[in-house]
């Protein structure tokens, strides 16, 4: 009959239908085993990076610690290195005043020297036993051995 008919057909569709939804099904089920899977793997490999972030993190913190105390130490450095040079130019500054007063004193001697050898000589003119009438009394030799005793007192 007709009716039959019109329902093995349908029956037969639905059956079709029925496959297909089942492979859906199971296809979706492998799916969803896959993305469980692979979900499973990035939150292994998430948590790997959690570690692996904390760990970093332990050692940058140790590296600031490191680098605040390297970084305190060559500012104590500096500011020694900084006192040293202020007090090299403090030494290095009396040190030319002295070499300056040694120069004038210096200078103030060597003159008294001339001066008193050239009493000595003019005395010695004065002499007429030393004096030589042809040569006139020299200037007074500062590197003889009583001007040097004199100059050393």
């Amino acid at each position: 009959s007709r009716v039959e008919q019109e329902y093995c057909e349908q029956l037969d569709t639905l059956e079709a239908q029925l496959l297909e939804v089942e492979a859906d099904r199971e296809n979706a089920d492998q799916d969803l085993k896959k993305s469980a899977t692979r979900c499973s793997e990035l939150e292994a490999e998430a948590e790997g990076l959690r570690v692996q972030n904390a760990e970093a993190d332990k050692k940058l913190k140790q590296v600031e610690e490191q680098a605040g105390v390297e970084v305190k130490e060559l500012r104590q450095q500096l500011e020694e290195a900084q006192d040293t040079v202020k007090t090299l130019g403090l030494t290095i500054q009396k040190l030319t005043t002295e070499i300056e007063q040694y120069r004038v004193a210096n200078a103030r001697s060597e003159k008294a020297l001339e001066q008193f050898l050239s009493l000595k000589c003019d005395d010695k003119e004065a002499d007429p036993k030393e004096a030589d009438p042809k040569h006139p009394s020299p200037k007074p030799d500062l590197q003889t051995p009583e001007a040097l005793a004199i100059r050393n007192k």
